[in-house]
């Protein structure tokens, strides 16, 4: 049988082990895209699962409709966008990961005025660990 491309939460069973969890659709891993929607029916929630596994990448909104966070990748390069928006619209906050290890981010308050600006450096205590992940030195597990 095929997995359809988007299914609602409610028809996903998640099943949870030491190693992790694992989201099954009709007792197989789902591959697709989970969607969770509000008790009027508008959209909440989209995440993208490959064999079982969330990604991570998808969206959140508010029940005024308004997109509230998205989170999406680049598998090429190993990197990771997060945008958050206020329910206002205005942005809040843009986020850069590389191999799981923040590189950027910056924040803004409701009005728009930046309230944090961080940039991963040569002296931060992470930067070692992203050189290795680069030449493809990943932790096994």
């Amino acid at each position: 049988m095929a997995t359809p491309n988007r299914v609602d939460y409610d028809e996903l069973d998640f099943d949870y082990s030491p190693d992790g969890v694992l989201c099954l659709w009709e007792g197989q891993p789902f591959t697709g895209v989970g969607v969770e929607l509000y008790p009027d029916g508008t959209l909440q929630a989209e995440s993208l699962f490959r064999n079982g596994i969330d990604t991570r990448i998808g969206s959140l909104w508010y029940v005024t409709g308004q997109l509230r966070r998205r989170a999406t990748a680049n598998e090429a390069n190993h990197t990771m966008q997060v945008t958050e928006w206020y329910e206002n619209g205005k942005l809040k906050s843009q986020t850069t990961y590389e191999h799981g290890i923040k590189t950027a981010e910056q924040s803004w308050n409701e009005q728009g005025d930046l309230l944090t600006d961080f940039h991963l450096t040569e002296q931060d205590e992470y930067y070692p660990a992203l050189l290795r992940y680069r030449e493809g030195n990943h932790p096994t597990t």
